[in-house]
């Protein structure tokens, strides 16, 4: 399970989050990605860049890739939350896929069909990759 929370911190499905306040028409844009990145002492600390497995606390501590902070009274169903509804299946799916990657032969049997250098991922989109399993 910390890879997958891993995998989320560093590539969150759902960059950003945003808020209007109607009264007086602001717009706030709370920005997931680089939260997930932030290097301060009270963030992920120095190593907040790097692909690094932790203690499954860190993650509930520090983690924001689900707004589990905009939970309303602990319900997720009270009308003023705003935590993600997904949650729960974006981590199945996360480890779904690797389930499935690591049992069908892992890196040896799977090729993707760009090139290392033809994949960008970014804080807005990343190219689409197909795998193909070739074992």
């Amino acid at each position: 399970l910390p890879f997958a929370f891993e995998v989320i911190r560093r590539f969150p499905p759902v960059a950003g989050f945003a808020s209007w306040d109607r009264r007086t028409n602001q717009h706030v844009l709370i920005d997931l990605l680089m939260a997930s990145l932030d290097e301060r002492g009270d963030g992920w600390g120095p190593s907040a860049r790097e692909f690094r497995l932790r203690p499954m606390a860190e993650y509930h501590k520090k983690g924001v890739a689900w707004a589990d902070q905009a939970t309303v009274a602990g319900d997720n169903a009270h009308p003023f939350t705003r935590a993600c509804p997904a949650k729960d299946l974006s981590i199945r799916m996360v480890v779904g896929f690797l389930r499935t990657f690591l049992r069908r032969g892992g890196q040896r049997c799977w090729r993707s069909t760009q090139r290392p250098s033809e994949i960008e991922i970014n804080g807005y989109g990343s190219t689409t990759v197909a795998l193909r399993h070739v074992c």
